[in-house]
């Protein structure tokens, strides 16, 4: 596999070089998925894994991860639209980086590129609610309060962290959406849940990977889970999508991508144990 690996080497507005590796070409996928095969002799693609391309390392296609992360980014936009201090500190964070090997700044030069994925109502509601400056003397004549609130804003419909979980550019925008989503707490159960639709378009393998983990199971012993499992897999897909969908209802389950990992200092020893 690594032979059909490439990399591409550009250069920037700046001058600096800008890497990105372990790419494929699209006509090197055939032989990628023919290798992958060869490694798995046993597996036999479900039809559903037709949905976007090949599942990824996450055993999740691309199209699918795409739209999980799009999920999640508009929960983020969300969350820091209301943080003040994340959005301050990602501002900081992107001018720092910015600057870095940087010999002379002559002046700042900072844009923003606002998206919209469908949350751009909400956006306006908030901005509507802060009443934004558009001049420089109605900027300094708020605290830095009002600046921080309005910055929040403006900051959170910039971010975008979709990706197709099919290259390392992707891995970086997946490990930036972890780090702000552990900076504004988010709780990703509260903004999406698996329902039928999503276990349509997941292999049956990863459904059944998945489902000792859904409450009823999780109570069964071993055998009886073993056996319910195997009743689940001679299932027609849409007859299956809705019995994982039924079995993981209410229970707040979540794939890789979309869980919220534990946050530097989350967890402070009090005192000591008795």
């Amino acid at each position: 596999m690594m032979a059909h690996a490439g990399v591409v080497i550009g250069v920037d507005r700046d001058g600096k070089a800008q890497i990105v590796r372990g790419l494929i070409r699209r006509g090197d996928m055939k032989a990628i998925d023919k290798l992958r095969k060869q490694a798995t002799p046993g597996d036999k693609p479900d039809d559903d894994e037709a949905d976007g391309g090949a599942p990824m390392g996450s055993g999740l296609s691309k199209a699918l991860t795409r739209d999980l992360t799009l999920a999640r980014t508009r929960a983020i936009r969300a969350g820091v639209a209301s943080d003040g201090h994340v959005a301050l500190a990602l501002v900081v964070c992107l001018l720092s980086q910015q600057s870095a090997g940087e010999g002379d700044l002559v002046g700042p030069e900072i844009s923003s590129t606002p998206r919209d994925f469908g949350d751009g109502e909400f956006l306006q509601t908030l901005k509507s609610a802060r009443a934004m400056p558009e001049s420089f003397g109605e900027c300094l004549a708020l605290d830095c309060e009002a600046l921080i609130a309005c910055l929040a804003v403006l900051v959170a419909e910039t971010i975008d962290l979709t990706h197709d979980g099919a290259s390392a550019r992707d891995d970086g925008r997946q490990r930036a959406s972890d780090l702000i989503a552990a900076a504004i707490d988010l709780d990703m159960a509260t903004h999406w849940s698996a329902g039928s639709d999503f276990w349509m378009r997941t292999p049956k393998q990863y459904a059944l990977d998945a489902l000792p983990e859904a409450p009823g199971l999780a109570k069964l012993g071993e055998k009886e889970r073993a056996a319910k499992l195997k009743a689940l897999a001679k299932l027609k897909k849409s007859a299956f999508a809705d019995a994982v969908a039924k079995a993981f209802a209410e229970s707040r389950w979540l794939p890789e991508c979309l869980i919220t990992p534990m946050r530097e200092g989350a967890f402070a020893v009090t005192g000591e144990a008795p």
